[in-house]
């Protein structure tokens, strides 16, 4: 299982909300999630990262020519934290590595 950041960016226009949900949809469709910040997931998945970038673009209403999105693998990544974080244990399910500062 592999370990992935998810950053995205969405222009702001009458359908928003409709492409936000549906790329949140998606991403909380992975095994493990953590979506504390804005715009950013942490996700684990079995899939590919061509595979999760796909999924992530095609079965979701993100349009090429107005919205970004990155996919970066991180498995193994050392990470530090700080600041009040509501959901440690999936954090460090995430990234193992992660030091609280």
């Amino acid at each position: 299982m592999s370990t992935y950041a998810v950053s995205f960016k969405l222009a702001s226009d009458s359908t928003y909300h409709a492409r936000y949900e549906s790329l949140m949809g998606q991403i909380r469709a992975c095994n493990t999630v953590w979506t504390e910040t804005t715009s950013f997931a942490l996700v684990s998945t079995n899939e590919s990262i061509s595979e999760l970038e796909n999924r992530l673009y095609f079965r979701t209403l993100l349009l090429t020519s107005t919205d970004l999105l990155v996919v970066i693998d991180v498995s193994g990544a050392a990470a530090t934290i700080r600041g009040t974080n509501s959901y440690p244990h999936t954090l460090r399910a995430l990234l193992p590595r992660i030091t609280e500062m």
